[in-house]
């Protein structure tokens, strides 16, 4: 990546918390997109959360996380990765053709910080919503001392 672009893992970060929507909708402000081919995927897959034991600090599976997991190959030569909690494939091949996309120098250059600005923004107003429909569902409790 060019030095004034963000990394490729906060890219694909923004990109899988990202709605897929959004990805979509932002990827028409894009004047060419190079064609691909699908090196291998979609898949689904389980991935184990590892955890740790209460005293002995031994590790323990807590979990299995479903994911899905593609890879691309753009015209330009650039393989894109996918990789999304859940079972979205149209998620995944769209963070692996924006992941191939923003390897090129020039496309990186062009839209990079745009992208990762603007999926950040949308991150925090969902946040901050979800924060708001917490706050009218939270209960105070409170306790009525015995005064004697």
């Amino acid at each position: 990546m060019h030095r004034n672009t963000p990394g490729r893992a906060a890219l694909l970060s923004a990109l899988a918390l990202a709605q897929v929507g959004r990805l979509v909708d932002l990827a028409a402000e894009v004047d060419a997109w190079p064609g691909y081919e699908v090196l291998r995927g979609p898949e689904t897959g389980l991935v184990p959360l590892p955890a740790r034991a209460d005293g002995s600090g031994e590790l323990f599976v807590l979990a299995d996380l479903l994911t899905t997991h593609i890879s691309i190959c753009d015209q330009n030569g650039y393989t894109g990765i996918g990789w999304v909690l859940g079972d979205n494939a149209e998620h995944a091949l769209w963070i692996a053709r924006w992941d191939a996309f923003l390897q090129e120098p020039r496309s990186a250059e062009r839209y990079a910080l745009r992208l990762l600005a603007t999926l950040e923004e949308d991150r925090e107003q969902r946040n901050r919503q979800r924060e708001s429909e917490l706050q009218t569902t939270q209960v105070e409790f409170f306790t009525l001392g015995n005064p004697g």
